[in-house]
């Protein structure tokens, strides 16, 4: 594949983010980077005469990257989970409080998902253990999600339920204390 060349963008608002100037007329581009930002005249004198322009009629351009760390999945299935971040807990026995009444809300036999907490903003800077769990939820397996989706904590019947014992070896990236 050739390289087009540089490639003038035009006829959108160019929010900049910069104080020293707010907004822009063009942007120029080339090998996948910004070459330059500014008057039209200024932009396509840096592109050079063989530079593409590219007429956006409107619209807007403003900085910005692609994080393809994201957590759709999740946000989804929280649709299917009981909330605990409307406030989150200060602390375990807040935790399990919450769950108590998600059990006594939700009559199903299958997981009961619960999800928001923030272990760090708790007053034990930790994550329910099993044990605390199945006195919350002694019934039916409970998966408990934090906030951020970076944590997660099971009682013994969900543990029961995923096949996981004291010799199951931690997963690539996890650890199961």
């Amino acid at each position: 594949m050739s390289d087009p060349g540089p490639t003038v963008l035009v006829g959108a608002a160019v929010i900049t983010m910069d104080v020293a100037q707010p907004r822009a007329e063009a942007v120029a581009l080339a090998d996948g980077k910004i070459l330059a930002v500014g008057p039209l005249a200024d932009v396509a004198l840096r592109a050079g005469v063989r530079a593409r322009t590219v007429k956006l009629d409107g619209g807007a351009i403003l900085p910005g990257f692609i994080d393809p760390h994201h957590h759709l999945f999740l946000v989804a299935a929280e649709r299917w989970s009981c909330r605990l971040h409307d406030p989150a807990p200060q602390n375990i026995a807040a935790l399990l409080k919450a769950v108590r009444r998600a059990v006594a809300e939700d009559h199903g036999s299958g997981w009961l998902r619960v999800h928001g907490h923030r272990p760090l903003s708790m007053t034990e800077l930790r994550s329910p253990t099993a044990a605390e769990l199945d006195a919350a939820c002694p019934d039916r397996p409970l998966h408990v999600i934090g906030l951020t989706y970076h944590e997660s904590s099971v009682n013994s019947l969900g543990l029961a339920r995923l096949g996981w014992g004291r010799r199951t070896p931690d997963p690539p990236g996890g650890r199961i204390v």
